[in-house]
């Protein structure tokens, strides 16, 4: 079982992702915001980041590279 982040702007698709990870018996947290999901793997222990690209306050390439320089790395 993985503890996973899955960060989306889309409510729908984020419901959608989470439960069949779920289902899969994964721990999920969900995010709607770039900065919420940095703030939450900088809080939390995530084994992997499931992120949209394209989104309106940080898009998903900003969010990784943000978050490849932290230790250890997700």
């Amino acid at each position: 079982m993985a503890k996973i982040l899955i960060l989306d702007d889309n409510l729908d698709m984020l419901e959608m992702q989470a439960e069949h990870l779920r289902g899969e018996g994964h721990d999920v947290t969900l995010a709607t915001t770039g900065t919420a999901a940095i703030a939450g793997i900088k809080a939390g222990g995530f084994d992997l980041l499931v992120t949209d690209i394209i989104m309106p306050d940080m898009d998903g390439i900003e969010v990784i590279m943000s978050l490849r320089k932290q230790e250890p790395p997700i």
